[in-house]
């Protein structure tokens, strides 16, 4: 069956729980995924019928093919677990190529620029500040906070293009 939950996409046989989230300051942040009964079977039909309507529908400019084709990249990026897979190996790697599939016809892979600066309220004088562009995005980019309490966090990014932040 083919649901449309708010702005995603997904084929399974029966509906998948939202992920867990809390809004800080008006902000969603997405709590770590726990595995649900039917999460690897609707990730993997998910990413089969994600590489299916590429193959049919090419870089599909057309308004109501990408927003298609973006709903369903949304939701198999919605469904990673903390560590950056899904729920089995099969519909991580399945899922992975879809994503990569979907990285080769969108039309915005090339025009991309990140500015992400971080800010901690409990360690009020540090900062750290970095930028991913077309030269450095494949290097991994990490600063470390000595004391970080749960609430006590404030993200600011900036970008062009689409990314996960992972904290």
């Amino acid at each position: 069956m083919l649901y449309f939950p708010g702005n995603e996409i997904y084929f399974s046989d029966q509906a998948i729980p939202d992920n867990p989230s809390e809004f800080i300051n008006g902000l969603r942040y997405l709590l770590p995924r726990m595995e649900q009964m039917n999460d690897a079977y609707a990730v993997q039909s998910t990413a089969y019928a994600l590489m299916a309507h590429i193959k049919h529908n090419g870089m599909g400019v057309e308004t109501e093919t990408k927003i298609q084709r973006d709903a369903m990249m949304r939701w198999l990026n919605y469904m990673r677990n903390f560590i950056g897979g899904m729920a089995s190996t099969q519909d991580t790697l399945i899922a992975m190529e879809a994503l990569f599939d979907f990285t080769e016809v969108d039309p915005n892979r090339n025009v991309f620029n990140i500015l992400v600066s971080m800010e901690a309220s409990s360690t009020p004088n540090w900062g750290s500040y970095f930028s991913m562009s077309k030269t450095n995005y494949t290097e991994m980019q990490h600063s470390y906070v000595s004391v970080l309490y749960k609430r006590n966090k404030k993200k600011v990014v900036f970008c062009i293009g689409l990314a996960m932040l992972v904290i």
